[in-house]
């Protein structure tokens, strides 16, 4: 036993080494409170991952999907053509250096860039709308004390218009109420679960608005989104097992989560505190039952057989999670 923990200490110790000196540097962690909540809710935002680790979005000619495209950024390419994700670092030739307070608000809130273009929805700028003025300008508080970084990202080649912006207050949709431009803070951990679903993670847009799944293209493959409803396989985990599974990938057969979730919570839902992962959990199991309705193509459900691994595979998986947590630890240690 002796000899088994000297070597886990050495192979460890190699990691982390290894890890510090090839992953990219981290983001900043701010300098001030505000700054420091704002790098946290970029951390947990469902849409600013795509921008990359760095946040300078797509390197041209360079890989498309993360973790490949790490520390750039993704691009999303459908058959009407590609977008990738723009530079958001302070940088002022290609980032958003020269944007003002009130620009970067809009693009956030409203979906609409400085020359009062919209932008693209597959900004979840319909989610955004419904958080806090606070949060949205701690955001706008952190990007400023990003890193710049020089990248020249191309336009987005799809050119059929945009729907319109969305009106800046939802009610019904942030689950609050107000008389403000954004819905007034976040009061209870049952608001705090509905507001991170349906404002900051922007959950609806891969799972619909119900969150009940639905078939979505990624990469050329049509996949279907599971149920998060009590409808679906999900409803029968316990509060528990939805927090663990968000933090950790973790599920409770034994399994673990797949793309695109794996890299969703590698890189933002791990960043959930025990309290938020526990409010996400309380919200989706009060949703009502919504049957699913989206069905699974013959292909993906091949692939949902081939998952079931033995438990040699299941331990292998597990290992291959550990080591990229250590390589996680790591990075944050080395920033």
């Amino acid at each position: 036993m002796r000899r088994i923990a000297i070597l886990i200490t050495i192979v460890l110790a190699a990691c982390l080494k290894v890890a510090a000196s090839i992953l990219p540097p981290q983001a900043p962690p701010g300098r001030t409170d505000v700054e420091k909540r704002g790098r946290h809710l970029v951390q947990i935002a469902g849409g600013c991952g795509c921008h990359g680790p760095n946040f300078a979005g797509w390197r041209p000619g360079g890989p498309d999907t993360f973790p490949r495209a790490a520390p750039y950024g993704e691009r999303f390419v459908t058959p009407d053509g590609s977008v990738p994700a723009p530079n958001i670092t302070p940088d002022v030739d290609t980032g958003i250096g020269r944007w003002t307070d009130d620009q970067i608000t809009r693009a956030i809130a409203d979906g609409v860039g400085p020359s009062g273009a919209k932008l693209n929805p597959i900004m979840p700028y319909n989610s955004y709308a419904g958080m806090t003025s606070d949060d949205v300008h701690a955001i706008v508080a952190y990007l400023h004390c990003l890193r710049p970084v020089h990248n020249v990202v191309p336009e987005s080649t799809i050119t059929s218009p945009h729907p319109s912006p969305p009106e800046r207050v939802q009610p019904e949709s942030s689950g609050m109420k107000t008389e403000a431009k954004w819905p007034a803070a976040v009061k209870d951990a049952g608001d705090q679960g509905r507001y991170l679903v349906r404002n900051v993670s922007s959950c609806a847009d891969c799972h619909g608005d119900d969150l009940a799944g639905k078939v979505m293209k990624m990469g050329g493959e049509s996949i279907v989104t599971p149920n998060l409803t009590s409808g679906g396989g999900v409803g029968r985990w316990s509060r528990a097992d939805v927090a663990r599974y968000l933090r950790t990938g973790s599920r409770p057969d034994g399994g673990l989560a797949q793309d695109p979730m794996a890299g969703l919570i590698l890189s933002s839902f791990s960043h959930y505190t025990a309290d938020e992962a526990s409010a996400v959990a309380s919200y989706l199991k009060s949703l009502p039952a919504v049957e699913s309705r989206a069905v699974m193509p013959t292909k993906a459900r091949g692939e949902l057989l081939r998952d079931k691994m033995t438990a040699r595979g299941r331990s292998h998986r597990k290992y291959l999670y550990a080591v990229v947590s250590v390589c996680g630890l790591a990075a944050r240690w080395h920033s």
